[in-house]
């Protein structure tokens, strides 16, 4: 499935790309446990983040993304593993969102299929990727 990235974001890139406000922060990755469709106007609430054992939240330094200038933009982070500790009750993980540090919905993507954590050393692989499209 298509990612989206969130109108709210949106506004910070282009308030920021010209020159109107500064956008100093960094990013954080997720992973979602509720069977959640993303959608442009999306908030932190929208999404249950997961708990599994060993689980953290991926921080994502602005300066890292690789960006392309193509019809759609596409900015792209180093793959992000998150990684069971232990042997626990399976957890599904429907995809992940991205967020600004200030809690702005960056953007968001649903796995192709929800993937189970369980077991010890489970782990889900994730390469970041947020796309601005330009609709004619």
């Amino acid at each position: 499935m298509a990612g989206v990235a969130g109108n709210a974001f949106k506004q910070k890139c282009l308030l920021a790309g010209l020159n109107h406000t500064a956008q100093d922060q960094d990013q954080y990755m997720i992973l979602f446990t509720n069977d959640h469709t993303p959608a442009v106007d999306d908030v932190l609430a929208d999404y249950t983040e997961a708990t599994f054992s060993g689980y953290t939240q991926k921080v994502l330094t602005g300066s890292s993304w690789g960006v392309t200038s193509a019809d759609p933009s596409v900015a792209s982070y180093a793959q992000q593993e998150f990684v069971s500790d232990d042997d626990q009750t399976p957890e599904t993980q429907y995809g992940y969102a991205v967020f600004l540090a200030d809690d702005t919905f960056v953007g968001a993507e649903r796995f192709a299929s929800p993937q189970v954590i369980q077991n010890d050393l489970d782990q889900i692989a994730v390469t970041p990727r947020i796309r601005l499209y330009q609709k004619v």
